[in-house]
C-alpha cells in the first residue's frame, strides 16, 4: 500500500491517467484523477447541453402550436357563446332574425365550445387521442359552416358572417394540428 493511497494495490495516479487495480476483496477499483474527472465532466456536459437543447426546442414549438390552438379555439368559444347572447337579444327586439334555424345552429356550435376545448386541455396534457378529436371536431365544424352558408336563404346575414368567421377559425385549428401531428411524427422519425 502506498503512503496517502487510500485503496490498496492501486499506485498514486499521475495526472491525466486512469489507473485500475484489485482491491483484496478482489473488486476492481478505478481511480481517476481530478484533471481527467473536469475533462470528462466537460464533454458530459456539452453532450447534455446539446440533447438539451434539441429536446427543449422540439418542446418549444410544439407549445408554441399548442398555445396558438388555445387561443383560436378561445375565439371560437366567444364567438358561439356571443352568438347565443345576440340571439336571445334579437329574440326580443327583431325576431325575424332570430330564426328557427339560427337558434338550432347557435345551441349545437355552443355544445362544440364546451366539448372543443376540453378535448383540447387533454390534448395540451399529452393525448393523441384528443389532439385528434380536435382536428376532427374542427373539421367537421369547418365543413358544416361553409356548406350552411353556401345555402342562399337559409341564415340571416349576421349569422352567415359568423359562420364564416367560425369556419376561418376552424381552418386554423386544423392546420396546427396537422402541424402538430407532423412534427410530433418528424420528432419520432429523428435518431
Amino acid at each position: 500500500m502506498n503512503p496517502g493511497n487510500s485503496s490498496p494495490n492501486i499506485p498514486s495516479p499521475s495526472p491525466g491517467l486512469v489507473l485500475a487495480g484489485r482491491l483484496p476483496s478482489g473488486r476492481v477499483a478505478i481511480r481517476v484523477t481530478a484533471e481527467l474527472a473536469d475533462h470528462a465532466a466537460l464533454h458530459i456536459d456539452r453532450a447534455v447541453i446539446n440533447i438539451d437543447r434539441m429536446v427543449n426546442t422540439r418542446r418549444t414549438a410544439e407549445r408554441a402550436r399548442l398555445q396558438a390552438m388555445t387561443t383560436v379555439v378561445g375565439a371560437y368559444v366567444v364567438i358561439a357563446l356571443g352568438t347565443v347572447a345576440v340571439l336571445g337579444i334579437l329574440s326580443a327586439t327583431a325576431p325575424h332574425l332570430a330564426t328557427t334555424g339560427a337558434w338550432v345552429h347557435a345551441v349545437i356550435v355552443a355544445v362544440f365550445a364546451v366539448i372543443l376545448p376540453l378535448r383540447l386541455r387533454a390534448a395540451r396534457a399529452g393525448s393523441v387521442g384528443a389532439l385528434r378529436a380536435v382536428g376532427l371536431i374542427s373539421a367537421a365544424l369547418f365543413l358544416v359552416n361553409v356548406v350552411e352558408v353556401l345555402i342562399p336563404g337559409l341564415f340571416p346575414l349576421w349569422l352567415r358572417v359568423e359562420m364564416i368567421g367560425i369556419a376561418v377559425l376552424m381552418a386554423g385549428v386544423i392546420l396546427l394540428v396537422v402541424g402538430e401531428r407532423l412534427g410530433d411524427r418528424t420528432s419520432r422519425e429523428r435518431p
